[in-house]
């Protein structure tokens, strides 16, 4: 039987992982927008990483509270950081950019009206509160069955270029994954799940570089097609399952755990890092005298280190309350 201490250690592998390959998709896009020649690889990664961390959710997460406790507890969790990192995050690009003025500080918080925050945990957010809703009135099955309609009611929202507030159409596409950790709970991942899930991702991978598919996502971007959902969900659990086998695999690792543990602080700051190691490469000519891949392994390792620090400046009693600690 699996202890307690065992499941921590692993679901924060898993989670360190997860934000492992968030800070290196950031890089490499960053990099690209800035006229870096550098192979862009996220169809190897793009279409789970973001459904991974909702089934990490939804296997951690209990949603059996007395609502006022649960709302109060997601609220304070979710929506604070969302808010404080969107504004500082805004903040600083504007002013890296050159771009701070009045007018432009009113759009963003315009934005941040509409939008609610960063968008990750707002829709992360919305989409726990949906799942609680649905808890309290549906068995397992329906849930699941509810979800699923979710990811299509959102999928043609988009595809009808239905306007997103609150990201509602990143939520309810996200929904599904928080049904499939729930249903985790009840399932142990063997190697032959593991292989099957190796053969169907490596095949789907394939088949998007070898006939220049289009790539459904549900990132900081949403773009699928309502007829593209059933191989999305097929391939981001199939690679979830993938990750989820490593992370049992690798089982304790200091900084996996470390970096899974406090994904939420790493989240929230390391693009604004990478943007401003970016700029200043730029200005300076730096990415000139060296290779874009050791430039992208410099830089992922600043960010790392800097993360790293911040995360023990965030959580000191001064300003852990910027994470919805209080």
């Amino acid at each position: 039987m699996v202890t307690d201490k065992l499941r921590y250690n692993y679901i924060d592998v898993i989670k360190g992982i997860l934000i492992l390959i968030v800070i290196v998709h950031h890089i490499i896009g960053l990099m690209n927008s800035y006229g870096y020649s550098i192979i862009n690889l996220e169809k190897l990664y793009v279409p789970f990483f973001m459904p991974a961390f909702f089934v990490v959710t939804g296997f951690c997460s209990n949603f059996n509270k007395p609502k006022e406790l649960f709302l109060k507890t997601e609220l304070k969790r979710l929506l604070i950081p969302a808010v404080v990192f969107f504004i500082i995050i805004r903040f600083n690009i504007m002013v890296i950019d050159g771009e701070f003025t009045l007018y432009n500080s009113l759009k963003w918080i315009a934005k941040l009206l509409v939008y609610g925050g960063s968008w990750f945990l707002v829709a992360l957010l919305v989409s726990k509160v949906i799942y609680f809703l649905l808890n309290f009135k549906f068995d397992s099955k329906k849930r699941v069955i509810f979800a699923g309609v979710g990811l299509l009611i959102a999928s043609l929202a988009w595809w009808m270029g239905v306007y997103e507030v609150w990201y509602l159409w990143h939520a309810l596409g996200l929904l599904v994954f928080l049904a499939i950790g729930q249903k985790l709970k009840e399932f142990e991942i063997q190697l032959k799940h593991f292989v099957v899930c190796s053969v169907v991702y490596g095949l789907y991978v394939f088949a998007l570089v070898k006939f220049h598919l289009h790539m459904p996502r549900i990132t900081s971007t949403f773009d699928m097609y309502p007829w593209e959902i059933f191989h999305f969900v097929i391939a981001a659990v199939a690679e979830t399952i993938i990750v989820w086998f490593i992370g049992r695999l690798i089982s304790k690792n200091r900084i996996l755990e470390y970096f899974g543990r406090n994904s939420l602080v790493v989240f929230v700051t390391h693009w604004i890092i990478l943007k401003a190691i970016i700029c200043l490469s730029t200005k300076f000519g730096i990415q000139d005298n060296m290779s874009p891949y050791l430039f992208l392994t410099i830089a992922f390792v600043l960010i790392c280190a800097i993360c790293a620090g911040l995360v023990e400046l965030i959580n000191t009693k001064y300003l852990k309350w910027t994470i919805g600690k209080i």
